[in-house]
C-alpha cells in the first residue's frame, strides 16, 4: 500500500513536476511493515523543433523509515534517469520516456550496488 502526494508546474517551456510517496510493504517473510519513504523531481523541456518531444531528467530518491529483517533504516537507493519523451496525440493520453538510468542501491550496510539501464517507460493519463 502507499500513499502519494502529486505536484507538477507548468513554466514555459519547462514542465517540473514532484511527487512524495509513503510505502508500506509486507513481505510474506516478516511479521512487520517495513516503511519507505520516496521523493521524485522531475524536469521536462519541449524541443522547439518538435514539440510533441521532450527533453526529461528526473531522480527519485528511496530511503527506509525503519528496520526490519530484510531492510536497514536510511537510504535504500537512488534513481536517476535522462532521456527523451514523445507525448502522443491529445485524444491519446500517453507519453513514452526512454533514456539512460542509473540506479544507486544500497544493498547492504556498508556497500552499494550501482546499475546502469536502458530505460523506457509509458505513462496514461485522463
Amino acid at each position: 500500500m502507499w500513499q502519494q502526494l502529486t505536484w507538477s508546474q507548468k513554466l514555459e517551456p519547462v514542465t517540473v513536476g514532484l511527487r512524495s510517496r509513503l510505502e508500506e510493504r509486507f513481505l510474506d517473510t516478516e511479521s512487520e511493515t517495513a516503511w519507505r519513504f520516496r521523493q521524485l523531481l522531475s524536469w521536462r523541456q519541449a524541443l522547439h523543433a518538435a514539440p510533441e518531444l521532450s527533453l526529461v531528467l528526473w531522480n527519485e530518491v528511496f530511503i527506509n523509515l525503519n528496520d526490519t529483517s530484510s531492510s536497514v533504516n536510511g537510504f535504500d537507493q537512488n534513481r536517476l534517469f535522462f532521456g527523451f519523451g514523445r507525448k502522443s496525440d491529445s485524444v491519446t493520453p500517453l507519453r513514452v520516456e526512454i533514456g539512460y538510468l542509473y540506479q544507486r542501491v544500497g544493498a547492504s550496510p556498508g556497500s552499494t550496488l550501482n546499475n546502469h539501464l536502458l530505460s523506457v517507460n509509458f505513462y496514461m493519463s485522463p
